[in-house]
C-alpha cells in the first residue's frame, strides 16, 4: 500500500516526503522495523517514541508518523499526526484490509476464566468443523498456526494483523453459521 493511501482520510498535521512510497509493514515498535516498513512513534509514559525515530530509520523504515514534529532523510515519507493510538489503529485497520469485517468478534472480559474461556470456546468452534482464531493473553492463533503471545495486549497494528491472518487462513466463526 502507498503512503498516501494509507494516511488518506486521516487527521495528519503536516506531510513531506515521498507520497508514493510503497509501506510493507507497520510497527510503533523500532526493534520490529524491517525495511520498507512504516514506524509510528507515539508518546508513551516515560519515553517518547520520536527519540526512536533515528533507530527506525537504520532499520530500514521509509515511513514515519509521529505525533511530534520531525526531520526526515530526503526520500522518507512523513506525517504529523495527532491522537497517535487512535490513528495507528486506523492506519492498521486499513492497512491489513479491513479483516474486522470480514470476521464475527466475540470479546471475553472478567477478572478471571478469559484464557480457559476463550480456548474452550476456539475448540468448540473448531471440532463442529468451523475455522475460529483467537488473540489471547497466552496464545495467539490463526487457523492451524497457533504461537506464544508476547504482550498480555496487543498493540493495534498486531492485533489487525492477527486478523488478517485468520481471514487469511479460512476463519469465518462464527460468521458461517448465517
Amino acid at each position: 500500500m502507498r503512503f498516501d493511501e494509507l494516511i488518506a482520510g486521516l487527521d495528519v498535521q503536516d506531510a513531506a516526503g515521498s507520497f508514493d512510497t510503497e509501506i510493507l509493514g507497520i510497527t510503533s515498535d523500532s526493534r520490529q522495523v524491517r525495511p520498507g516498513w512504516a514506524f509510528v512513534a507515539l508518546h508513551g509514559e516515560k519515553v517518547d517514541g520520536s527519540s526512536f525515530i533515528p533507530q527506525a530509520l537504520a532499520r530500514g523504515s521509509v515511513a514515519i508518523l509521529s505525533e511530534s514534529p520531525a526531520t526526515v532523510p530526503p526520500g522518507t515519507a512523513f506525517a504529523q499526526i495527532q491522537h497517535g493510538r487512535w490513528t495507528m489503529a486506523a492506519l492498521a485497520k486499513r492497512f491489513f484490509g479491513d479483516p474486522d469485517e470480514h470476521l464475527d468478534l466475540i470479546g471475553v472480559t472478567g477478572t478471571n476464566g478469559k484464557t480457559t474461556t476463550t480456548t474452550l470456546i476456539r475448540q468448540l468452534l473448531r471440532g463442529a468443523g468451523i475455522g475460529c482464531g483467537l488473540i489471547g493473553t497466552v496464545m495467539n492463533a490463526a487457523g492451524d498456526v497457533e504461537e506464544e503471545a508476547i504482550r498480555t495486549t496487543p498493540e493495534s497494528t498486531d492485533f489487525y494483523g492477527w486478523l488478517r491472518r485468520s481471514v487469511d487462513a479460512g476463519d469465518r466463526a462464527p460468521r458461517q453459521w448465517r
